[in-house]
């Protein structure tokens, strides 16, 4: 049975992908990333993606980075590294996707962000990198590293069980059975709980059916 990260979107279609994580911004506090121009940043690249300028558009965020670094707006920058890292990852690029990651991390340690729901929102974009580049065992102990973090930092159950879904996937990918099957129960117990439904709903119940079965078939 086929497993599907919840959050960790890596389907083909880059253009559907990149939509999904260039709404800019429910991960990213106001704090350190105004939200209006972060919004309006998004809605330019969603612009281009829907005249089927993918590359314009990611030039554009590129450059809209940049230019927030150059200004010492360093939340707002942190966010659009963020999304880039996700482009760059969905469209083959890792040598661009790590250039975004260096910088991801030198701005959290700028911010002092580390121990944040803000950081470890960017560690979950960073641990897709490190499965797009063949290294699953890295991104499960990222996943791991910021389940505490969202736990003290109250982020909410939906975003909670979609993390819990995430380790199940990259722990099967690994061959960590009893790690699977003990997160996607987790994240099975929020999705009742909170009555989740529709497609991440499907993802959950999909993904704890396949790691039941794995801990059947050891």
């Amino acid at each position: 049975m086929a497993v599907t990260s919840l959050g960790d979107i890596s389907r083909s279609d880059g253009h559907a992908i990149f939509k999904v994580q260039v709404r800019l911004q429910d991960h990213f506090s106001e704090k350190y990333s105004p939200l209006p121009y972060i919004q309006e940043v998004g809605k330019r690249a969603d612009e281009l993606f829907d005249d089927d300028r993918a590359q314009e558009a990611g030039a554009y965020l590129e450059k809209m980075a940049e230019q927030a670094v150059s200004e010492e707006r360093y939340g707002t920058a942190m966010s659009l590294f963020n999304e880039l890292t996700g482009y760059y990852r969905n469209t083959g690029n890792l040598d661009a996707a790590w250039r975004c990651v260096d910088e991801i991390v030198r701005l959290i340690d700028l911010l002092d962000l580390w121990g944040t729901a803000d950081a470890a929102t960017a560690m979950l974009n960073i641990a897709t990198v490190y499965k797009a580049a063949g290294d699953p065992a890295a991104a499960l102990a990222i996943y791991k590293k910021c389940e505490p973090v969202f736990i003290s930092e109250n982020v909410g159950d939906r975003r909670l069980a979609g993390l819990y879904n995430n380790i199940c996937v990259t722990a099967l990918e690994t061959g960590r059975r009893d790690d699977a099957l003990y997160y996607a129960e987790k994240a099975w117990r929020i999705a009742e709980r909170v009555h989740m439904d529709g497609e991440s709903l499907e993802l959950v119940r999909k993904n704890y059916n396949a790691a039941k079965q794995a801990a059947v078939n050891v």
